[in-house]
């Protein structure tokens, strides 16, 4: 059986990490990209409005150390769209 989300964040606490809601650690993206597939994935213009984000978002974009290699960027890009870029855990570039 998986913890309860005050569960976790008492266990985040106790090791010294910020108090986060599962919420915020699910993450996805969505771009015009993703409405359009929607579209030509047979979906009506008149069901979008009804749509959910969670119901069509995509998987969020691969994150990497400002310290890592470009060299594993460079794989990342052969098969994601975009690399976020990381320092002190924030977002970089």
């Amino acid at each position: 059986m998986l913890p309860s989300l005050d569960e976790v964040a008492v266990r985040r606490c106790r090791l010294g990490l910020a108090q986060k809601r599962l919420a915020e650690l699910e993450a996805g993206r969505i771009s015009k990209r993703t409405i359009l597939n929607q579209v030509l994935s047979g979906k009506r213009h008149e069901e979008l409005p009804s749509l959910r984000v969670k119901e069509v978002m995509e998987l969020a974009f691969s994150q990497v150390d400002e310290g890592a290699p470009l060299s594993l960027v460079s794989h990342l890009l052969r098969h994601r769209q975009a690399v976020l870029v990381v320092r002190k855990g924030g977002w970089s570039g």
